[in-house]
């Protein structure tokens, strides 16, 4: 029982330890593409949200932003057509084998006078 109750306690210190790690191995990145909507202009969901499309080669890697004040504010200027050279800084992670992006800053291309 002892030696059970020490294995459990070894197995929590690691569990702890790995969660702290990936944790803190989550940088910010800063990504430039183009900003489109997965309900209107992509026809991949039946809710709007941003999706960043950025060239990689010659492949396209699509980010799927996370909802939140930031990425909701912007929106309104992509729902109905998508704006290229938006760069978004923030965290990617990858769910469903889709990459998610959470925006901690959104910058949109100047408008021309």
């Amino acid at each position: 029982m002892k030696n059970y109750i020490t294995l459990m306690a070894s197995a929590l210190v690691f569990i702890a330890i790995a969660g702290l790690t990936s944790a803190a191995d989550t940088k910010p990145v800063t990504l430039t593409g183009t900003l489109e909507c997965s309900k209107s202009t992509l026809h991949e969901t039946a809710v709007c949200s941003n999706v960043l499309a950025v060239k990689s080669g010659s492949a396209e890697v699509k980010y799927y932003l996370v909802d939140n004040d930031l990425s909701k504010a912007d929106h309104k200027n992509v729902c109905m057509a998508p704006m290229d050279k938006v760069s978004v800084t923030g965290t990617v992670e990858e769910k469903d084998g889709k990459k998610w992006l959470t925006a901690t800053k959104i910058d949109l291309p100047a408008k021309a006078p």
